[in-house]
């Protein structure tokens, strides 16, 4: 999960869960790993404010998952391809790379764009830190017994709902409708400021 993605690339799960009690803001998982990250990217800190709460949506398996997600760690199914260019992409990486090819797929198939509420996944940067070889010398070494969740295959969203989400991504780029939505979704007024001020 990484702080402050709850927009990018989602309007299709804010258009679907709009009314839903299922898509609301909760507590942060794990602000240490958080932390951890912003560090491994060169800041020297993460405020508070980022650390705070993070926009969920419960799952029907009991489980909580994060809305938006960014390219560290990814899953993707099969068919989500199908939506993928057909010739090879300009770029090895960065460019529009990761949108056509692996972002407006998964929107285009119907999915949902995704993180784990809690942390499973370190960035690393060029020098090895001490909490690195702690958290490796911490892992299990059987096999996890979680099983993986059961999904369902895509089959892409039907026109009337790619029109709505299409104007529901104008809607948020409209303050006050954006200021209404993070309220009605369990901000309260400093939380509020803090998310409004960010993309």
């Amino acid at each position: 999960p990484v702080f402050r993605k709850q927009f990018n690339l989602t309007a299709n799960i804010w258009f679907k869960q709009l009314f839903s009690s299922k898509l609301k803001f909760s507590p942060v998982k794990n602000p240490e790993a958080m932390t951890l990250f912003a560090k491994s990217i060169g800041w020297p800190r993460l405020d508070h404010k980022y650390k705070d709460v993070i926009a969920t949506l419960d799952m029907p398996n009991g489980n909580k998952a994060v809305v938006g997600c960014s390219h560290f760690v990814a899953t993707y199914k099969r068919e989500v391809f199908e939506q993928a260019p057909s010739e090879p992409s300009k770029y090895k990486i960065r460019g529009d790379s990761e949108l056509l090819y692996t972002d407006l797929p998964v929107i285009k198939q119907g999915g949902y764009r995704l993180s784990t509420y809690d942390n499973y996944a370190f960035h690393m940067g060029n020098v090895l830190e001490a909490w690195m070889t702690d958290k490796f010398n911490g892992l299990s070494k059987g096999k996890s017994k979680d099983p993986l969740p059961d999904i369902k295959l895509l089959s892409g969203s039907p026109r009337w709902s790619l029109f709505g989400e299409k104007l529901f991504e104008f809607l948020l780029s409209k303050k006050p409708f954006k200021r209404w939505l993070l309220t009605k979704k369990g901000l309260n007024k400093e939380q509020l400021a803090n998310f409004i001020g960010d993309k």
